[in-house]
């Protein structure tokens, strides 16, 4: 429950939050979480708590949370318990549902970017390293044929999509190979969420999570990081974006 509630504190620092409703897929793992979840009632404006009567599995959760907010909303962004989110994120994506929602090449806007090939392998840990943001200007974008789980949106006309071809097991590299085909991704430069999710993972060991998902180099790492209006780099789109981390 660290994880949840590191993500749940983020949240509450992130600028607008008090315009959203935060629905809950909220599975019966143990005794505490289903009594911190519904503590949050008092913490937001508005929350929807789905009890699920049973463990659902991570992809039907997600699948199943989605639906109902896309009863409620055109634009729907999904963060997972282990996914740290900075505080303009919400501005991110408010950005990005304005600025493509008629761009039917770009299936999801992703808040998450882990620049790990600019690290020094041979320096442990990677959160001693810090990349310049002179490289990773923090209000600048790029696109990718990509599709990134960890604190992402879209719309209901991709999310109608997604839904038809929905495979519970490893849902989100399902949507990568079968579903997004030739279409992009919004990604930041400096990533708007931090994985966390190093401990207890259901696909990947500490090791993995650690090599190739934890992106300390995000805005998060860095002081007074703050934008409310962002631009895609040009010159990335001119040659087709880049390929998948």
């Amino acid at each position: 429950m660290d994880y949840t509630k590191r993500v749940i504190e983020a949240l509450q620092q992130c600028d607008g939050i008090e315009d959203y409703k935060l629905i809950i897929g909220l599975e019966p793992l143990s005794k505490d979480i289903v009594e911190y979840a519904y503590s949050l009632s008092a913490v937001f404006n508005q929350v929807e708590i789905l009890h699920r009567p049973y463990i659902y599995g991570c992809g039907t959760n997600i699948l199943h949370t989605l639906a109902v907010g896309f009863e409620q909303s055109d634009y729907v962004v999904n963060l997972e318990d282990d996914v740290v989110p900075h505080r303009d994120i919400l501005k991110y994506f408010e950005w990005g549902a304005d600025t493509y929602r008629d761009d039917k090449d770009i299936f999801t806007i992703s808040g998450y970017n882990n620049p790990s090939d600019d690290f020094d392998k041979t320096v442990e840990p990677r959160s001693q390293q810090k990349l310049t943001l002179e490289d990773y200007p923090p209000h600048i974008v790029n696109r990718q044929c990509n599709f990134t789980p960890w604190g992402w949106a879209t719309w209901k006309d991709r999310f109608d999509e997604m839904k038809t071809n929905w495979n519970p097991n490893s849902w989100d590299v399902h949507l990568q190979h079968n579903v997004v085909g030739e279409r992009y991704e919004i990604y930041p430069l400096l990533s708007r969420t931090l994985n966390i999710g190093k401990e207890m993972g259901t696909h990947v060991s500490p090791h993995v999570q650690e090599r190739s998902h934890y992106n300390p180099f995000w805005a998060g790492a860095y002081d007074n990081i703050y934008e409310s209006e962002f631009e895609e780099n040009i010159q990335a789109k001119k040659i087709g974006g880049i390929r998948g981390l």
